[in-house]
């Protein structure tokens, strides 16, 4: 009598692990790296936004405009690049989504203002699929973490 496996357990077998497998992968931890990188993506975006409005001769204002599905940069309402050349960033294709009200910076001193150019009070808040990003009044540093 011969002992073994028939070729119909056996990849069975196989499908089954696989499925499990593929179970595991998308329950792993690593999701929550994956919205740390793309957070800090966010928070250099908002600084070069910053560093570029205050060194545009003829800019009065740099903005990130939020839509909800990603964000873009603009000098004075005109869309442009960011320094690796992306015209804007859409993250829902990833699986993640932001919200706040974006943030304009002006061009003399960077310093976040509202939409009627009046300097903020008191800090702004974005999130990034449940992180945190804030943005201080006067400096407009920013910092991945609640705003404290």
């Amino acid at each position: 009598m011969m002992k073994g496996f028939t070729l119909l357990e056996l990849i069975l077998t196989l499908v089954i692990v696989g499925i499990l497998a593929g179970v595991a992968v998308m329950a792993w931890p690593g999701r929550d790296i994956e919205v740390g990188v793309y957070a800090q993506r966010m928070v250099s975006d908002i600084r070069y936004v910053q560093l570029t409005a205050m060194t545009c001769e003829d800019c009065e204002t740099g903005a990130i405009v939020i839509d909800g599905n990603g964000y873009e940069f603009q000098l004075d309402g005109v869309p442009r690049s960011f320094a690796d050349g992306q015209m804007g960033r859409d993250i829902a294709a990833l699986g993640l989504n932001v919200s706040g009200d974006g943030v304009i910076f002006d061009s003399e001193f960077g310093e976040p203002v509202d939409s009627g150019g009046t300097s903020l009070t008191s800090a702004l808040s974005l999130t990034l699929s449940g992180t945190a990003i804030c943005i201080y009044p006067r400096t407009g540093y920013t910092e991945i973490g609640a705003c404290s």
